[in-house]
């Protein structure tokens, strides 16, 4: 069983709570069992605040499973492509609640977050769309840069990440604790710079690894990056924990089993993350 459906503790650390690992589509069967199949989706329970890191298939865990004390909830988006927002249909909580809650990301195309949302939510795709949120759904359209509170302890930062169509970065700050969120991103010499500047003495980054080193080169300008350049990354902008993500579809257990046992050989605070880790950082 990849996840524990269990009322999740809420303490005064952040805790990472893993809902969903993979990129680009969802992926089932005897070969992903450990690693999970589900799109990336990251959970962040602090105090009475849900702090939410896209909505891909992961995020409809939360539908069973969202502690008790929680009072709003905030949906941070990356980017809109469909592995990162195909779970938000299905969030039940967007229909059926009074929870308030708060989406978030940066304008695209000439878009607000909302546009974007309800235009991939349009008749021809799906039946329900945001006329059909609950009356509690607020959305905001983040400027880059910009540092947004939630309460008046939680600070969430962002910066530009690389990526076709453009994608967001972001870091809680909570207490002495941050984290960063690294997906989807693809590296070169000005991207790497950002990110490492953005990252600086970070508790834990989330680093999109989707490509070993000798796949890329076939992939480059795909928007995606490779576990030697998050390595990098972490020991550059001083990180305590590299977490990797957003796995191939064509990577299976035993690969990514090979693949951790590799890497901690290197560095024992690297993890390849299992749908249902919870990690304090």
């Amino acid at each position: 069983m990849l996840f524990n459906k269990g009322i999740f503790n809420v303490n005064d650390k952040i805790t990472v709570k893993v809902l969903g690992t993979r990129g680009s589509i969802p992926c089932s069967g005897e070969e992903f069992q450990i690693y999970g199949g589900s799109t990336s989706c990251f959970f962040l329970p602090i105090k009475d605040q849900a702090i939410i890191f896209d909505a891909g298939t992961g995020i409809m865990t939360l539908n069973k499973s969202l502690p008790k004390t929680i009072k709003e909830i905030h949906i941070f988006i990356s980017h809109m492509h469909l592995d990162h927002i195909q779970g938000l249909p299905f969030f039940q909580f967007l229909f059926e609640s009074d929870y308030p809650i708060t989406i978030y990301g940066q304008a695209r195309s000439g878009k607000t977050i909302q546009e974007q949302i309800d235009y991939f939510l349009n008749p021809l795709l799906w039946p329900v769309g945001v006329k059909n949120f609950q009356s509690n759904v607020q959305f905001v359209t983040l400027q880059l840069g910009k540092k947004y509170r939630i309460r008046e302890d939680i600070v969430i930062e962002t910066e530009h990440s690389c990526h076709p169509g453009a994608s967001t970065l972001y870091r809680v700050t909570y207490k002495d604790h941050s984290f960063v969120y690294g997906l989807d991103f693809e590296h070169n010499e000005d991207s790497l710079e950002r990110l490492i500047s953005f990252s600086q003495n970070a508790t834990a980054l989330v680093y999109d690894s989707c490509y070993l080193p000798e796949e890329y080169p076939e992939h480059k300008g795909w928007g995606h990056s490779t576990w030697e350049q998050g390595l990098l990354v972490k020991k550059r902008a001083n990180i305590d924990q590299l977490l990797l993500s957003h796995h191939n579809t064509n990577h299976t257990d035993a690969m990514l089993q090979t693949l951790e046992k590799q890497l901690s050989l290197i560095d024992n605070n690297i993890r390849l993350l299992k749908e249902g880790m919870e990690i304090d950082v």
